[in-house]
């Protein structure tokens, strides 16, 4: 499942592979070309707001620098334009709806897909 549209690394294919498992259990995308191809639209509207930066920085800051399914959120809500209708950001968006503060159900996946991953946490 790993065709993105930029490199990655070890580390990122996990945390991509979690990210793509909340896509799919709370965000209801159905394939795994749904999901890549969300993921990769995500990455091409942030990416030129940090031409700046090299491409290692702006993966870190991205996809492992917050909790994976609340970058699985910010993926979703880039992804759907009625979202963004609706609210500024997706910060409003996911307080509304309750899961700024991740889910207990999907902070125990996350604990439980990341020692699966990496065999320790």
């Amino acid at each position: 499942m790993e065709n993105y549209n930029f490199e990655v690394d070890e580390d990122t294919i996990i945390v991509l592979n979690i990210i793509s498992r909340f896509l799919k259990k709370y965000f209801k995308y159905h394939s795994d070309d749904d999901v890549i191809a969300a993921i990769n639209n995500f990455y091409s509207k942030r990416r030129p707001d940090f031409s700046d930066k090299n491409e290692r920085d702006f993966i870190d800051l991205y996809f492992h620098h917050d909790h994976p399914f609340i970058v699985a959120g910010n993926i979703h809500f880039q992804n759907n334009t009625n979202l963004q209708q609706q609210y500024s950001d997706v910060v409003s968006w996911l307080r509304d709806i309750k899961w700024w503060k991740v889910p207990a159900e999907a902070a125990e996946e996350y604990r439980i897909w990341s020692r699966e991953a990496y065999g320790k946490l």
